[in-house]
């Protein structure tokens, strides 16, 4: 008997109104998946053990071989969701409430670690 050969789909979706790309049957980001591999340089099997073990091996090897063919719009796509969380902390570091409530926390830090001493 002949073995089939066929595509298989890609266990990733669009998630959160196409905002982000998450593993399927899990809430993990393409995002996580491609940084452990790249800047941490953990390979397959220790990011599907240690790190996501939800996600699976056979998961985590489908998303890094589809990263690898479509490294260049996936390395754009993390930089835009970088460059928007950027501007969006920018935004609330600069609202006078979020600088009043972290003035206040930071005092409370202060003695609270003079009382502590």
């Amino acid at each position: 008997m002949p073995l089939e050969l066929a595509a298989e789909p890609v266990p990733l979706y669009w998630a959160e109104d196409h905002q982000v790309i998450r593993v399927l049957g899990t809430r993990v980001p393409i995002d996580c998946i491609v940084y452990l591999f790249n800047e941490e340089k953990k390979s397959a099997e220790e990011i599907a053990a240690v790190e996501y073990p939800s996600v699976g091996l056979e998961k985590v090897y489908a998303v890094i071989a589809w990263y690898l063919r479509h490294k260049a719009e996936v390395d754009a796509y993390i930089a835009e969701g970088e460059r928007a969380a950027a501007e969006l902390r920018r935004e609330i570091e600069a609202d006078p409430e979020y600088q009043a409530r972290r003035a206040d926390l930071l005092a409370w830090m202060k003695q609270r670690g003079q009382d502590e001493s």
